[in-house]
């Protein structure tokens, strides 16, 4: 008979536990209520990431586009140059022709 009235306390026990452990009603709304807040912190957080990061996508295309061109240009000075290199060049052989030319000319000329 000593196990069944311990038995029974046990049972007593637990369900007194039980009891004192369920949550209030308003505790568990305020946690809810805070939970969802929380949630739409971080979904709110979550679009603003998302408007940033699409932002960057947007100014780093239009930055490589920039960038594609300046290189062209970049590349189209380069050959300007090389061309004008090239023609400052045959110029400067033909003024070397002429110089000599001349010199030839007035040496003829003076004999």
């Amino acid at each position: 008979m000593a196990i069944g009235v311990r038995w029974c306390a046990a049972i007593v026990v637990a369900i007194a536990a039980a009891g004192c452990s369920t949550p209030n009603p308003l505790v568990l709304q305020n946690q809810v209520q805070q939970l969802q807040q929380q949630q739409l912190a971080m979904r709110q957080e979550g679009e603003e990431l998302r408007r940033r990061a699409d932002k960057l996508d947007k100014d780093n295309q239009e930055l490589e586009t920039l960038l594609a061109q300046v290189e062209q240009k970049a590349r189209l000075l380069e050959d300007q140059l090389a061309a004008t290199k090239e023609q400052l060049s045959v110029t400067t052989t033909q003024l070397a022709q002429l110089r000599d030319e001349k010199q030839q000319w007035e040496r003829q000329a003076q004999t």
